[in-house]
């Protein structure tokens, strides 16, 4: 498991479900959200480097190094049929708004796709079809949600909830998912949706802020940037936290497993 310190500038590697650490990667600027391709292999937001980062799987050093340069990165997904990479870049290095960007077979130069409607984007998640999902703001920083085909992009609302502050995107059991993470009740809440439509949520009682998660298994791993803690609950049910990790970092901010092969 791999989770991010956004302002200590490492990422730190934990055995999973052990909760053990075992790592320490360093040598990032502002490192974000996580993601994990079809071979295992972790790959990082490094946001202030303007780039992604990969590591193979428990590896100390990287493997490949992709400019995004001109972007401030934050979040990234991996499609494992067309082999493509999508990142998520909430704003411009020269104050632009933000922006999508997609390299083919995660190599090489991307391809940038801008919402006119969407300021900043914060988390994306391909589903199963090859359609990238995405949230972020609006330039009155109001909620906002969109899915990108190629190089179309569909606004759409979600009717079932409001959601306060865009969370994590995440394909997960045949739907996609988006977090609120500061949500009405106080805590962090995780919608399971169909297109427009909020299908259920889970309640993260006891968390601030989460802001990314992955689902192994019946449980949900956040990580909370507010109580400085990676935290667990059962999934889909949620309801009261099942655990909670501390670490010496400064604010945990992304988060991912990668499977043993």
């Amino acid at each position: 498991m791999y989770e991010s310190d956004y302002y200590g500038d490492d990422v730190y590697v934990f055995t999973y479900p052990q909760l053990k650490q075992v790592g320490l990667l360093t040598g990032f600027s502002f490192p974000s959200g996580l993601c994990v391709d079809k071979n295992a292999n972790v790959w990082i937001a490094d946001e202030f480097n303007s780039q992604l980062v990969e590591y193979a799987h428990g590896a100390k050093t990287p493997t490949t190094e992709l400019s995004d340069k001109g972007w401030y990165p934050v979040g990234c997904s991996f499609d494992s049929n067309s082999g493509s990479l999508a990142v998520s870049n909430i704003a411009g290095t020269a104050s632009t708004p933000g922006s999508v960007s997609v390299y083919k077979n995660a190599t090489g130069k991307p391809a940038v796709h801008r919402d006119p409607d969407i300021a900043a984007v914060f988390f994306l998640s391909y589903d199963d079809h090859g359609t990238i999902w995405l949230d972020g703001e609006t330039a009155e920083q109001q909620f906002a949600y969109a899915s990108l085909k190629g190089s179309t992009f569909t606004n759409i609302t979600l009717s079932g909830a409001t959601i306060q502050h865009p969370g994590d995107v995440d394909f997960i059991d045949g739907k996609i998912t988006v977090g609120d993470q500061q949500g009405s009740g106080g805590y962090s809440i995780v919608y399971q949706t169909s297109g427009s439509q909020i299908l259920g949520s889970t309640d993260l009682i006891g968390s601030s802020d989460v802001s990314q998660y992955v689902v192994a298994g019946k449980r949900l791993v956040g990580v909370d940037a507010i109580n400085d803690a990676v935290e667990i609950w059962n999934y889909p049910a949620g309801g009261t936290m099942q655990r909670a990790v501390d670490a010496p970092w400064t604010t945990p901010n992304g988060i991912a497993i990668s499977p043993d092969s």
